[in-house]
């Protein structure tokens, strides 16, 4: 009895300190203490402690997909950190579209994303900001090809940035459509 109630509370010990978190419609979300947005499908939101300023999001697993909400990204902070990498470009809030496009490309290399291509930049809206809108390609170190998709915006002169990428065989197309739904979703606090 005492060994079946041990396991009984080491079991409910390792739920709680679990790093995922269900989310799913219909119910909106709050993104940091910036915006909310509408999941679109079931995803697991990580718990990630490391980075203050990114939320990840997953269906099938961080490796084969992921949607990253990198938020409150201020003048001379990098969009990504790493303690792998050297030299990680930074934000400046006076950066035009080209500029965020190459910090884009530098920073996912900085991570060591290989032979990145960012295509289709466009302008478009992040909630109610003027935004920009962008799909991108990359290999991983280990080869895999990925790709992605992206919207963001500057407001209030920082960096506020929505990625989707997978896998470019199966788990990128299966929920590029959800993913760009909740890109679409966004509603400013």
């Amino acid at each position: 009895m005492r060994r079946t109630l041990f396991v009984v509370a080491a079991l409910a010990f390792i739920a709680s300190c679990a790093p995922y978190q269900l989310v799913e419609p219909p119910k909106r979300v709050q993104i940091s203490d910036t915006y909310t947005v509408s999941p679109q499908v079931k995803w697991s939101r990580v718990n990630n402690t490391f980075f203050k300023n990114v939320e990840q999001w997953t269906v099938d697993g961080a490796g084969l997909q992921a949607l990253m909400f990198i938020n409150n990204v201020e003048d001379g902070q990098p969009i990504f950190r790493s303690r792998r990498a050297t030299k990680i470009p930074v934000f400046r809030s006076s950066m035009n579209t080209l500029e965020i496009k190459e910090l884009f490309e530098n920073s996912m290399a900085a991570m060591r994303a290989q032979k990145v291509k960012v295509r289709k930049f466009k302008p478009t809206k992040f909630g109610n900001a003027d935004g920009f809108r962008f799909t991108f390609t990359y290999k991983t170190k280990g080869g895999l090809d990925k790709q992605g998709v992206a919207r963001g915006s500057i407001r209030n002169k920082k960096l506020y940035l929505i990625v989707y990428m997978g896998t470019r065989l199966h788990y990128y197309g299966k929920y590029r459509r959800a993913a760009e739904g909740v890109m679409r979703s966004v509603r400013f606090l």
